[in-house]
C-alpha cells in the first residue's frame, strides 16, 4: 500500500517563513494520523485489501481535505510573510505586482480607461506603495487556493517557476476536484447503484495527499532559497 512519504524536516534560513512551515507540518501530522487511523481500521476488521467500508472512505476523504487545507493556509501565510520582501528585490515578483497594479488602474468599469476611484484611494493613502502591496496580498489570499489556476497565480506571484517545483497539472486537477466534491457536495453520487457516494480508491487518495503535501513543502523551501539573496540587500 502507498504510504505518506512526504518529509517535513525543512531547515529554514529565514525565520519570516516559520509560520508557514508550522502550518505545513501540522497539516502533514494530521494527514499522517488519519492515514494511520485508516490502516488501523483495516487491520481491526482483518481486511487489508479489497473494497473499503464507508467509515474507511470517510477517513480517506478527511486525509485529503487536511492536506489541501495545509496547502491553502500555508501558502497564504507564505504570501503574507514573504511577498512584501520579494516584490522589492525579485524581478519576477515585481513584475507580478506591476501587472496587478496595471489591471487595477485600468479597471473594467473605469471611465476613459482609468479607474479613478482606485487611483484616488491610492494617492490619498499615507503610503501608496504599502497600500498597493497590501491590496495585492489581499487579492492573492482572498480566495481559496483549491484550483490549479489559483495555485499557479500564487506560485508566480512569489517569483517561483512552476517547472522547477515539478507542478503536475494532470495530478493536481483531479486532486482539487476530489477535494471540492468532498467539501461542497459531500461526495454524493445519486446515480450510484451500490453506494450513493463517490467511491475513492485508497492508493489514489494517498497519492494525491502525498502530492499536495510535497508541493506545499517544496514551495516553502523554494521561497526560502530566494529570500537570503534579498536579505543581503536590505540595508
Amino acid at each position: 500500500m502507498t504510504k505518506i512519504i512526504t518529509r517535513t524536516d525543512i531547515k529554514l534560513i529565514n525565520k519570516e517563513l516559520s509560520d508557514a512551515l508550522l502550518i505545513f507540518q501540522n497539516a502533514h501530522s494530521s494527514s499522517l494520523s488519519l492515514f494511520q487511523a485508516f490502516e488501523l481500521a483495516r487491520q481491526v476488521r482483518g481486511r487489508k485489501r479489497g473494497m473499503t467500508t464507508d467509515q474507511e472512505q470517510d477517513i480517506l476523504r478527511a486525509m485529503l481535505v487536511m492536506a489541501c487545507a495545509g496547502l491553502d493556509s500555508g501558502l497564504k501565510q507564505l504570501i503574507r510573510d514573504a511577498l512584501p520582501l520579494l516584490v522589492k528585490k525579485n524581478s519576477d515578483a515585481q513584475s507580478g505586482l506591476e501587472k496587478f497594479v496595471e489591471r487595477q488602474v485600468r479597471g473594467d468599469d473605469a471611465d476613459y480607461g482609468v479607474n479613478a476611484k482606485y487611483l484616488a484611494k491610492l494617492l490619498a493613502s499615507s503610503s501608496p506603495y504599502n497600500r498597493v502591496v497590501e491590496t495585492y496580498i489581499n487579492a492573492l489570499t482572498g480566495d481559496s487556493l483549491q484550483s490549479t489556476e489559483q495555485l499557479f497565480k500564487a506560485i508566480n506571484a512569489l517569483g517561483l517557476d512552476p517547472k522547477s517545483l515539478r507542478v503536475d497539472r494532470d495530478i493536481l486537477k483531479p486532486a482539487f476536484q476530489a477535494r471540492n466534491q468532498i467539501i461542497h457536495e459531500l461526495d454524493i453520487d445519486l446515480q450510484g447503484e451500490r453506494r450513493k457516494r463517490i467511491l475513492r480508491g485508497m492508493d489514489e487518495m494517498i497519492g494525491w495527499t502525498n502530492q499536495i503535501l510535497s508541493l506545499t513543502g517544496a514551495i516553502i523551501e523554494a521561497t526560502d532559497k530566494i529570500m537570503p539573496k534579498i536579505r543581503l540587500h536590505r540595508r
